[in-house]
């Protein structure tokens, strides 16, 4: 059997073989203007840029490692969305060898061994594989927004990691506790959806730990009270975490709870991604409750899915705990995105599932484990379908016209997808092809501002574009120098001065653009000639 080693080698070079296509795409207009080309407290790593983010529930989120995280991208390569990308696909391979790590320490303790044999590790890093190569991935990574829960998921892992650590053998080690529960504050600092960390450390107490008895009846024991104080600390800041990212929620919506509906909303939300899980096709950005573009399947049938599930692992509980803790660990995962918006039209995203997903490949490798070479022949193959099928979603991402494209393809009455297909296609010029979909966008949401606006704005660019083309680059340059794409707005004032070369303002930004970019000769130039065709930019 090859080095455990040699083989997590060629499993991180797969997995950057299949994102790698990502590297090259650009930002979407989904959420990535607003939190990161258009936030100004980004661009620095002062002390009012610091205070900003550790005060600040903007984008109805507290996450101020993770704003630290993108403004520290931004400060290396400045808007370059190539940037982001690569730490966006680092922090995922980094995720991907945690998980690894965690299963095989889960199963050598499953299997009563000190630490994980060859077959352990080949076992783990298969399922880790798995995880990693999934389709739903593919929007966590490729989506430079998310950033933040990539890097909470790390850190998730990692605190993870450090329990065990400390809990695993006779005696407790307080300083590698504290150390997870450090670890699992700045994950809650990152994003907030790795708050699942106490309820997957009871989970592994029950198995394969075996701290806590099998038997929840017994768990109210003297002898199990050491266990449970162990883990109040833990509550605490998962308490703090949640109370203050639902303050942040609340600014935008009514987060009032109601049982019926966060249960309701749960069992959709299980029931919907157990199939995206196991049939992962039709992936759509926004997943809605209700409206013309309604995915959501009836809610009788997700009930009795999620039931009929949860009723088969608990009859086989006793003799394999394994099935209804992963169960368990998935539950309580999403429970916190899917009752945030319990109260609303979205039932999902993609991304929502990006840690919980951990939970089938670390079932499974358990059956890797007992079945050893149909579980080998099984894994490889899933890993081929998965990574073909990333390796195309990665595409879908590629800009924002290709992602609303896809998404009106999956539901082609996807008012979100065509309103922001249109606002794509006129941010790329495409004027006539904006006006004809933002016309049919209005037709189904009559009331829509937005659209409205951007219909008008379409054809108020197009009849500048024809009747003054040399001048609309100009003010195209400086939208995107604004934004800080130099090079773009370098090409929007080469095409400026194609059309018109006797603009003096054009000539005066173009030695702004050429300075930014290190051009000193070219830059000089056009100050001159700018001068000579208006001598008025000389003054102060």
């Amino acid at each position: 059997m090859p080095h455990p080693g040699w083989l997590a080698a060629l499993a991180g070079a797969v997995i950057l073989a299949v994102f790698s296509p990502i590297l090259s795409h650009g930002f979407v207009n989904w959420d990535d203007g607003e939190m990161l080309l258009a936030n100004p407290h980004l661009r620095a790593l002062g002390l009012g840029e610091l205070k900003w983010m550790f005060t600040t529930l903007h984008f109805t989120a507290y996450q101020p490692l993770g704003w630290l995280a993108c403004a520290l991208v931004y400060s290396w390569s400045g808007p370059n969305p190539a940037a982001f990308h690569l730490a966006s696909i680092l922090l995922h391979l980094a995720n991907a060898a945690a998980l690894w790590l965690l299963i095989a320490r889960l199963l050598a303790v499953a299997e009563g061994q000190s630490r994980p044999t060859d077959r352990m590790h080949v076992a783990a890093l298969e399922a880790a594989l798995l995880w990693a190569l999934h389709p739903l991935q593919v929007e966590s990574v490729a989506w430079a927004t998310e950033i933040p829960d990539l890097l909470s998921t790390s850190l998730f892992l990692a605190a993870f990691l450090a329990y065990l650590a400390a809990v695993r053998g006779p005696v407790r080690r307080p300083r590698r506790l504290a150390l997870a529960l450090a670890l699992f504050v700045c994950s809650g600092l990152s994003r907030w959806k790795g708050l699942a960390l106490p309820a997957a450390m009871i989970f592994a107490d029950v198995a394969p730990l075996g701290r806590l008895s099998r038997d929840p009846r017994d768990w109210a024991r003297p002898c199990f009270r050491g266990v449970w104080l162990e883990k109040l600390p833990f509550a605490a800041a998962a308490a703090a975490i949640l109370a203050v990212n639902w303050a942040a929620k609340r600014q935008i919506q009514d987060l009032t709870i109601s049982l019926p509906a966060s249960a309701a909303a749960l069992a959709r939300a299980l029931a919907f991604y157990t199939g995206k899980l196991l049939a992962p096709f039709g992936l759509h950005p926004l997943y809605l409750l209700s409206g013309p573009e309604s995915g959501a399947p009836p809610l009788w049938v997700c009930v009795s899915a999620a039931g009929g599930i949860t009723a088969l692992l608990a009859l086989a509980y006793r003799r394999r705990p394994a099935g209804l803790l992963a169960w368990a660990f998935l539950s309580v995962s999403i429970l916190p995105t899917t009752a945030a918006y319990s109260g609303g039209h979205v039932f999902g995203q993609d991304h929502y599932l990006y840690l919980a997903a951990a939970a089938l490949p670390a079932l499974l490798a358990w059956g890797f484990l007992s079945e050893w070479r149909l579980g080998l022949a099984a894994g490889l193959a899933l890993a081929v379908l998965y990574g073909t099928l990333s390796w195309r979603q990665c595409r879908v991402w590629r800009d924002s016209a290709s992602l609303w494209t896809h998404a009106l393809s999956i539901e082609p009455r996807s008012t979100v997808g065509r309103g922001n297909l249109g606002a794509a296609l006129m941010d790329a010029g495409r004027y006539d092809e904006a006006a004809a979909l933002l016309r049919r966008q209005l037709e189904i949401l009559p009331r829509s501002e937005l659209d409205r606006a951007n219909l008008q704005g379409a054809l108020a660019k197009k009849a500048w574009l024809q009747r003054e083309p040399a001048r609309y680059y100009n003010n195209l340059a400086a939208d995107l120098g604004r934004l800080g794409l130099a090079e773009e707005a370098y090409w929007a004032l080469g095409k400026s001065l194609q059309l018109d070369a006797r603009l003096a303002p054009t000539h005066f930004n173009m030695a702004l653009v050429c300075a930014r970019l290190g051009r000193p000769d070219s830059a000089r130039r056009h100050y001159q000639r700018a001068l000579a065709l208006d001598p008025k930019l000389a003054r102060p």
